[in-house]
């Protein structure tokens, strides 16, 4: 049993709660036994993305439509029960349905935004997403080659063309056309030099813009430093791909493709029943602006982003106004005993570890600019349905969190504002940012265009 959850340990005992349980257990990868039934699931090393998770399955267990708001306020398999029990059947339309078409429809709202932007900077990679998979085992470089072209052959999205029609974008899937796998055997090479010669031409093909309307928006590249190490470099246009995409359903269905052909075993992987395109489908339906004008949601992000002003960020330099994306990284990293006590601290304060940091981040952005409104970006994901976990794809959904430093708050004030202001933020996510700027632009004379200059991605 976790250190970190309740000290005195009741387990699940009605049905309900065990079903509950079995959710948790899913998303937190924590045996049920483990689970208490007044366990803090914040506590237990949950955060607002699994939470999202949590209510898709909630979902589809109980019938019920939970927000994100009532996973932070009811942090219990006891508390959150009662909150399911009391809530009506689910209503929404949230059911997505296959459609036949594949050419011209229109991209997703998450899509229109990385494109839009794009097309300010056509020649700079900035959307390019680059992925290392190291394989510590003896590998069949034509069973590799089969399996991504298997991969290829199930996700349309990976196969998808963009096109411009002076504003209007949209997006075409082309028929799966078998690749050859580019390889490279660096075992030929010194020892020493086998690593650069890999980086070199990973940076290479990472840096090489995609022309979306005439070629594959993803490139496969395979390297063989020894008999039994090999390097699947994977770069991908952010138009077809999330987090989710490449870490969860790529990972995994590329190793089990490849087993099953390696072992000759006819069948492999669920034939894929809904792609990409049908969530475009029903999600231009869900969100139909017409009728989004007056919505609940579209009146709190008009009064929430109401007279936002940008951060006046004190530049050494005075800001150009075309901006050319040559920067830097610089990497840090905490220490355990640090990282412990930051756990300790979000506990104690009923936060989460996101909540903390991010405050802590606030007050930074507030020595640089002595501001005491601060909007700052983030991402979340917008997989809140089930059929979307499995699909290759971009969900991602951005937000603006503004954080009020007003009166001179304590730190532990300032930690409960953001914890209070973060849990009516993800209670009105489900709302695509292009339809937000759209909204709060509508009765603006000077427009905003990109209201974020600083972001804040905790994963």
């Amino acid at each position: 049993h976790p250190e970190t959850c309740s000290s005195v340990f009741i387990s699940p005992l009605v049905n309900d709660e065990k079903r509950l349980t079995i959710i948790w257990s899913e998303v937190l990868n924590i045996l049920p036994r483990n689970i208490g039934a007044n366990d803090d699931f914040f506590k237990m090393g949950g955060h607002s993305l699994l939470a999202t998770q949590v209510i898709t399955y909630i979902r589809i267990t109980f019938s019920v439509n939970l927000q994100v708001n009532d996973i932070f306020q009811y942090t219990t398999i006891e508390q959150l029960i009662q909150k399911i029990k009391k809530s009506p059947k689910t209503v929404e339309n949230f059911q997505i349905s296959p459609t036949t078409k594949t050419n011209d429809f229109p991209l997703s709202f998450s899509q229109e935004l990385i494109w839009r932007h794009q097309q300010l900077f056509p020649n700079i990679p900035i959307y390019n997403e680059p992925m290392n998979i190291i394989i510590n085992h003896a590998l069949n470089v034509k069973t590799m080659e089969k399996s991504v072209n298997e991969f290829l052959d199930r996700h349309n999205i990976l196969r998808t063309r963009i096109f411009a029609n002076n504003d209007i974008f949209s997006q075409s899937i082309r028929p799966h056309d078998p690749i050859q796998l580019p390889y490279h055997d660096l075992s030929l090479l010194p020892a020493k030099d086998r690593q650069d010669e890999a980086i070199r031409i990973s940076t290479e093909i990472a840096k090489k813009t995609f022309q979306a309307d005439n070629e594959s928006l993803i490139r496969f590249l395979l390297f063989k430093f020894q008999e039994k190490k090999y390097q699947l470099f994977i770069v991908a246009h952010h138009i077809i791909v999330d987090g989710v995409s490449t870490f969860q359903v790529l990972l995994k269905e590329l190793e089990s493709i490849y087993t099953n052909i390696a072992k000759k075993n006819n069948s492999s992987l669920p034939k894929i029943v809904l792609q990409y395109a049908d969530f475009v489908f029903w999600e231009k339906q869900f969100f139909d602006q017409k009728k989004l004008a007056s919505s609940k949601k579209t009146q709190f992000w008009q009064n929430y982003l109401k007279d936002l002003s940008l951060l006046r960020l004190p530049y050494q330099r005075k800001p150009i106004s075309l901006m050319r994306y040559k920067g830097k990284r610089l990497c840090l990293a905490y220490s355990q005993s640090l990282t412990e006590k930051l756990k300790i601290l979000s506990q104690q304060s009923g936060v989460t570890l996101f909540t903390l940091l991010f405050t802590v981040f606030n007050v930074l952005i507030y020595r640089y600019t002595q501001q005491i409104d601060i909007p700052i970006g983030t991402v979340v994901s917008d997989r809140y349905l089930p059929e979307t976990e499995s699909m290759m794809g971009n969900f991602l959904n951005t937000l603006i969190l503004r954080s009020d430093l007003s009166e001179n708050p304590t730190f532990s004030n300032l930690l409960n504002r953001v914890w209070t202001n973060l849990k009516t933020v993800y209670a009105n996510q489900r709302l695509p940012f292009q339809i937000i700027l759209n909204q709060i632009n509508e009765n603006r004379i000077e427009k905003l265009h990109n209201p974020i200059q600083v972001a804040f991605v905790y994963t």
